[in-house]
């Protein structure tokens, strides 16, 4: 499939007729709802006391393992063709690479500016729609990206000034992580085959046993034990791939089918605002009137832009 056939059905894929409000409805709220799930992610993996490519790994594993069991009860198929295969091959490539640039930038700057800068999908989607929706998208929606990311900052609160050579790869990377976040997500309604039953669980099964094959080569590659410590830490990794990756990402998929790209990126910026809420709530964090303004001010633009319906495209 060459380039131009790629932007088309990007185009067909994006750029269709607006959707019924009540999918929207579902759509966002299975968003919200995978967001939620999502963000326990950074208490699990805390908890969990490994490091990050081995709970990185067990995430797919478990979850995948999780999807397995639910698509084989359902009877839905796991095979759909080399097409569609291929674009879980993508899908997947791209997730295993999200994940595995973003845990180099938490090594660097932290779990909450490498959060923050993952997030920069946010632009990347929103660009898209612009492009392939071309006077659809109510400037608004645009808008609310910027604020809710500014209230995430004030959460943050990096020390700009101060940041080393280090520190500036970590950003690089975190920025880097946007770019295959955001790629992921465009990529998952490719993922979905057309024909026969829908088959969600099959679909994310197949990508997160993928992503844990890429994940595992390269663990191996270069020499990581896959050891679990004790019984807590198997506990945490249950939940971390169970809630996370199996019930979190099915609903991410699921939402995205619904959704237009500016609603998805700016209603996913939830997973790190309640990624800071957990802290507080389960690790004491301690905390200050700027970052509780910033939590504020995020809270509020999310839920501005996710009630701000499309504009009609001329002749409906």
């Amino acid at each position: 499939m060459d380039s131009k056939e790629v932007a088309k059905n990007l185009k067909k894929e994006w750029g269709r007729a607006e959707r019924p409000q009540e999918h929207v409805a579902k759509g966002r709220m299975a968003l919200l709802a995978g967001a939620t799930m999502i963000s326990f992610a950074a208490v699990f993996v805390k908890i969990s006391e490994v490091a990050p490519a081995v709970s990185a790994f067990y995430r797919m594993l478990i979850g995948g393992l999780g999807l397995l069991t639910i698509a084989l009860l359902r009877r839905e198929r796991l095979w759909n063709g080399w097409p569609t295969f291929g674009w879980q091959v993508l899908a997947a490539l791209l997730f295993a690479g999200d994940l595995t640039i973003w845990h180099r930038s938490i090594l660097l700057v932290g779990p909450g500016l490498a959060t923050l800068l993952a997030n920069f999908q946010v632009f990347l989607l929103t660009g898209v729609d612009l492009l392939l929706r071309r006077g659809r998208v109510r400037p608004l929606r645009v808008l609310s990206g910027p604020v809710a990311l500014f209230g995430l900052w004030l959460i943050v609160g990096s020390d700009w000034g101060q940041l080393d050579d280090n520190a500036k790869l970590g950003i690089g990377l975190g920025l880097l992580t946007a770019v295959f976040y955001g790629s992921y997500i465009l990529t998952l309604p490719r993922t979905q085959h057309t024909q026969g039953k829908k088959s969600h669980f099959a679909n994310m099964t197949v990508i997160s046993l993928l992503v844990m094959g890429i994940l595992a080569g390269g663990m191996a590659w270069e020499g990581v034990d896959f050891a679990i410590p004790g019984t807590l830490s198997l506990v945490a990794l249950l939940a971390y791939g169970l809630l996370c990756q199996a019930l979190g990402q099915l609903l991410l998929y699921k939402g995205r089918l619904l959704v237009e790209p500016s609603l998805v990126g700016l209603l996913l910026l939830l997973q790190p605002l309640l990624a800071y809420v957990w802290d507080l709530l389960f690790f004491a964090k301690e905390t200050n009137l700027r970052e509780i303004a910033g939590a504020g001010i995020t809270l509020f633009a999310i839920w501005l832009g996710s009630r701000v319906p499309s504009l009609k495209p001329k002749g409906v």
